[in-house]
């Protein structure tokens, strides 16, 4: 059985990120933190995807 913490983080996840969630990407390369500028192309993969 899930923990209070647990479902309560579930629905405020669903109240800023809608019901579809969120996708953690890893992009490595030593990218700072301006993604569109330090990869657009994974940037732009990870738009397009969503």
């Amino acid at each position: 059985m899930p923990s209070p913490y647990d479902q309560r983080r579930a629905r405020t996840a669903s109240v800023l990120f809608g019901e579809a969630g969120w996708h953690h990407r890893s992009v490595g390369g030593g990218v700072g933190h301006n993604l569109p500028h330090g990869v657009p192309r994974a940037f732009a993969d990870a738009v397009l995807e969503v």
